[in-house]
């Protein structure tokens, strides 16, 4: 019974979690988590993270379909094989972002910043 309720209740109550912490963080209640949450050095994280997320299921197909023996259920070839994965992802993803995503990024400001600029002279002209 209180297994099943559990099994019902679960990710509404995770939900009302993360929620609470979105809005008590929006709201300036969230104190340290707040802080924690809203450090600047998450941000290139953030991006490198997303990339790996992106590319890891590509590196995995292409590692298993050109490999040659089959894989078995082995703890510590197992590890290596984990390993080798998260550093592949993370690297292709760090190149990624250096070739694909930093310049689009400055792009997108450099737009930004020329439309904000020739809409101030409009502005400006109109006054």
């Amino acid at each position: 019974m209180i297994t099943a309720i559990y099994m019902a209740l679960q990710r509404v109550f995770w939900a009302i979690s993360f929620a609470w912490i979105v809005i008590a963080c929006f709201t300036k209640h969230g104190g340290i988590v707040n802080q924690l949450l809203s450090f600047k050095g998450w941000i290139p994280l953030s991006r490198l993270t997303y990339c790996a997320y992106l590319l890891n299921p590509i590196i995995i197909r292409s590692i298993n379909l050109c490999s040659e023996a089959p894989i078995y259920f082995q703890f510590l070839p197992l590890i290596f094989m984990y390993l080798e994965y998260v550093f592949l992802s993370f690297f292709c993803a760090f190149v990624l972002s250096l070739l694909i995503e930093i310049p689009c990024i400055s792009l997108i400001r450099m737009f930004i910043q020329y439309f904000n600029v020739k809409e101030y002279n409009i502005n400006k002209k109109n006054l």
